[in-house]
């Protein structure tokens, strides 16, 4: 995503002569985004008019779930069971203090990547709306839609509990929501494999929206809840 420019001399017996090009490698949706902080690597997939990120965010200092998160210029990020290869698998578990870097500005870019930034409820609506939700439906709260939540959801492999629908059109989005599950605001984890859950920038009171995914469920679920609770975290390009 950058811009070059080449330049080059013609030395001949008559003299000299100059030339010059400019070369723009531009980054497109559907690429790997690399995060310039620590080298990671995301896919990204195009979901309608909207540039998302294909994995949960994975960034900063592990703490254990018993900690809440500080303003203390550290990212800081709980994985489930406090063990450091399930932050591999699944991204880190965050609190909304924390994703947002303890601003309240909804679209903020918080802990996400340049030229990326934390969703807020419309822009998640956005999105399900896309896939065939009405705008009565997105508005509403808990459980709603259709197949929503099916099309977000992750691969089928990774979801191993209990009975899936075999009916429902798992992760057709490419948007491979995985179930992360959350960090509790006693600090206790739950819900690895059976649940993901997804922060907004936007706040609900003294709560905040985020959305709920499962394969046992087909449609999206939209909720607030506590601001300390450790949920996943999806970035979308500005």
């Amino acid at each position: 995503d950058s811009t070059y420019t080449l330049l080059w001399t013609i030395s001949t017996v008559c003299g000299n002569s100059y030339d010059e090009v400019s070369i723009n490698f531009a980054w497109v949706c559907g690429l790997t985004l690399i995060d310039d902080r620590d080298a990671q690597t995301y896919g990204t997939v195009l979901i309608g008019t909207q540039c998302w990120m294909q994995e949960n965010l994975n960034i900063g200092t592990r703490i254990n779930g018993s900690q809440n998160m500080s303003d203390n210029s550290i990212i800081e990020k709980y994985c489930y069971d406090n063990d450091t290869s399930n932050c591999d698998t699944y991204g880190g578990l965050y609190q909304w203090n924390e994703i947002m870097q303890y601003v309240t500005t909804e679209g903020t870019q918080g802990i996400c990547p340049t030229a990326w930034h934390l969703p807020t409820d419309d822009e998640w609506k956005t999105l399900e709306m896309h896939l065939g939700m009405s705008q009565a439906q997105a508005d509403l709260t808990g459980s709603r839609g259709t197949d929503e939540g099916s099309q977000l959801a992750g691969n089928e492999p990774l979801w191993n509990d209990g009975p899936l629908d075999q009916n429902a059109n798992f992760g057709t989005s490419g948007f491979t929501g995985l179930p992360a599950a959350v960090r509790k605001t006693n600090g206790e984890f739950q819900y690895l494999n059976y649940f993901g859950y997804f922060w907004s920038s936007s706040e609900y009171g003294t709560d905040a929206w985020y959305r709920s995914l499962s394969h046992h469920i087909t449609q999206a679920g939209r909720y607030s809840g506590s601001q300390a609770y450790g949920l996943s975290v999806r970035c979308l390009k500005d």
